[in-house]
């Protein structure tokens, strides 16, 4: 029995380490990119395979052609500041917990001391454990050797080529080497996923044993362009914020306005204290702010104001969610940043609030910003938070059973070398989405200092815990230069579907990130439109692509699919057994050629649809696609 450790290189080079169960491990290598720096740089950056990591640096970092060990070229590294460090790091490679590695590099010092780095990361890419060595004489190469081995939490492992902080010099680095002992675990095989009769989302290959021919695509939605609420009122005059949450929840006061929006208020430059306003809406497109009488301002309290904090704490970036499993005088829950720590408030109908506890409103002591997001999650029976961490910007998350108090967050989404440089993560905005099975986003603002512009992409969860952001792209991008909101972009919080369709909302504004002054931003909130279940799609092109699912286990008796498909393309699926073999009367060629645009298109096999008799068993799906797009998969009991 032979078990296999993969490790992808950014320049698509796949190199196999394997070895046989029982016999003596042997350190194998792992093919670094330009490990001698022979490859010319690239148009931006430094040198093919490698990154500058955040840091402010006082120095020089280049490709010499000056020394080399062997080759033509080399790295150096040239600290002038004895406070500070250089360095530049491999990009990540995937590792595995209980791995073993070693890497070596060799150095020459014309002046100061060089490092050698082995660096684990977690699946926030943050650094979680390293092993270095020190070392390096004048005028003569030196080898340096670090082992190390990956803890409990590993995704991925880096070297790290550095100038040490305690002095200047220059250093050349050449011939780096990373070498790897697989972990003795055996990895279990997946059993069959219950899926139950929910509907399930393809945006990654949670659900695949086999996939030929077919991308992971991301969708991004429709800017409808239209503004649908916008700073009017006195306590609006600086600004309405970017943090807001919306819900399709009917208004205690009126139930014929379907939908209620809670937004963040800035009366005045210098005025640190903000306050939480509402508006509700027949039709979620005009909006109307009734005047409440639950908060004053200037004397008055017409106003549609809800809430300025609790116990003098003040409040900020915060979010409104409706708890199923509370009592009735808790039913809506507000999480929000009150002075340097996390607060929440409570309400029995999303108007009159009051802190969880008579003597606190912390849940927990951490000095966030932008908008904290919350929501019960009945798949892990306890409340999920999602805030925000620092240096660089980044997403952190936190859970409990009780809304009383949470444990320090934990990151779980970080900025990479795969993003543009000097760039933060904002904010969440995360959602657990509420229309398929084991599906959580966060619609992210990347922030991009050198431009101060920020705009939205996706990020993507099966469980809460483990994040992946596959496609570095603008999910809802600034507008042209000039228009409304091509300074900035951030998601709100919460989904609307009005049929087939989910419309996300969003904050803009002309106005950059660090544009201040004593003026009105011409911000404010409108509607990017996705397709039901459409954030992203497995995708077939002119040539024939397949996907085999591992073995499912459901619960419905039909099954549905939600297809596009375009000019020339077609779909058909088969149904197989646990093993892979098709299940009488529901092979390829037995089903019909499905064809058109639809959230739920039914299967059937020569007219039939029904599946009862498969309920409760593993099954596999084939599925055949050519010029389509497939964006979920349901059993359903209909």
């Amino acid at each position: 029995m032979t078990r296999r450790c993969r490790f992808l290189l950014a320049t698509s080079v796949l190199y196999v380490c394997s070895w046989a169960v029982g016999q003596e491990s042997q350190w194998q290598p792992v093919e670094l990119s330009n490990a001698g720096f022979e490859a010319p740089a690239p148009d931006q950056g430094i040198a093919e395979g490698w990154f500058l990591p955040p840091g402010d640096y006082k120095g020089d970092v280049a490709v010499s052609r000056d020394r080399a060990r062997s080759g033509q070229a080399s790295l150096m590294i040239r600290d002038r500041d004895e406070k500070a460090g250089m360095a530049l790091r491999h990009v990540r490679l995937p590792a595995t917990p209980g791995s073993r590695f070693r890497a070596s590099c060799w150095v020459l010092c014309e002046a100061g001391r060089a490092r050698l780095y082995l660096e684990f990361f977690n699946s926030a890419n943050l650094r979680i454990f390293d092993k270095w060595a020190e070392g390096g004489e004048p005028a003569k190469w030196t080898e340096l050797v670090v082992e190390g081995q990956a803890p409990p939490g590993t995704r991925t492992v880096s070297v790290l080529a550095y100038s040490t902080v305690s002095n200047v010099g220059l250093i050349y680095f050449d011939d780096f080497s990373l070498e790897c002992v697989p972990g003795d675990e055996e990895e279990k095989p997946r059993g069959p996923i219950e899926v139950g009769d929910r509907r399930q989302l393809l945006f990654d290959d949670f659900f695949t044993e086999r996939r030929q021919g077919l991308d992971i695509v991301v969708n991004p939605p429709r800017k409808t362009g239209k503004i649908f609420l916008r700073a009017d009122k006195p306590w609006e005059r600086l600004m309405i914020n970017a943090w807001h949450t919306i819900l399709e929840d009917p208004d205690p006061l009126d139930p014929s306005y379907r939908y209620r929006l809670w937004y963040e208020t800035y009366a005045k430059v210098g005025d640190l204290g903000s306050a939480l306003a509402y508006a509700r809406s027949k039709d979620a497109i005009h909006w109307e702010k009734p005047n409440l009488g639950l908060i004053e301002f200037n004397g008055s309290r017409d106003t549609n104001l809800v809430f300025r904090g609790a116990l003098g704490h003040g409040q900020h970036g915060g979010t409104v969610f409706i708890d199923p499993t509370a009592p009735a005088e808790e039913r809506y829950k507000y999480i929000y940043l009150g002075g340097e720590a996390v607060c929440g408030a409570v309400s029995p109908d999303g108007l009159r609030w009051r802190p969880v506890a008579e003597d606190s409103d912390v849940l927990v002591k951490w000095g966030s910003d932008t908008q904290s997001t919350c929501f019960w999650d009945p798949d892990r029976h306890a409340y999920v938070a999602f805030l925000r961490s620092w240096s660089p910007r980044m997403v952190s998350r936190t859970e409990s059973k009780n809304f009383r108090s949470f444990p320090n967050p934990v990151p779980v989404l970080a900025p990479d070398e795969l993003d543009p440089p000097d760039t933060d993560l904002y904010n969440n905005a995360a959602v657990k989405y509420p229309y398929a099975g084991n599906a959580y986003f966060i619609f992210t603002s990347l922030y991009h200092h050198p431009s101060d512009k920020l705009w939205v992409e996706l990020a993507v969860s099966r469980d809460s815990v483990e994040w992946a952001r596959p496609w570095r792209q603008p999910f809802i991008p600034n507008g042209a230069e000039g228009e409304w909101d091509s300074g900035v972009i951030y998601r709100g919080v919460g989904l609307l579907r009005k049929g087939d369709e989910l419309w996300l909302s969003y904050y803009g504004r002309v106005a950059t990130h660090d544009t201040y002054g004593d003026k009105e931003y011409q911000g404010g909130y409108s509607y990017a439109v996705s397709r039901l279940d459409g954030f992203a799609s497995m995708d077939a092109g002119p040539r024939l692509g397949e996907l085999v699912t591992l073995p499912l286990v459901f619960s419905g008796r039909h099954l549905l699919l939600n297809l596009q498909t375009f000019e020339g393309g077609s779909t058909r699926v088969e149904l197989q057994d646990a093993d892979g073999k098709p299940l009488p009367g529901f092979s390829a060629s037995d089903s019909a050629i499905l064809r058109g645009d639809r959230v739920s298109l039914p299967v059937t096999w020569k007219g039939k649809s029904d599946l009862s008799e498969l309920s409760g068993k593993p099954v596999r799906l084939r599925i055949l696609l050519r010029r389509a797009k497939l964006y979920a998969f349901e059993f359903t009991k209909l």
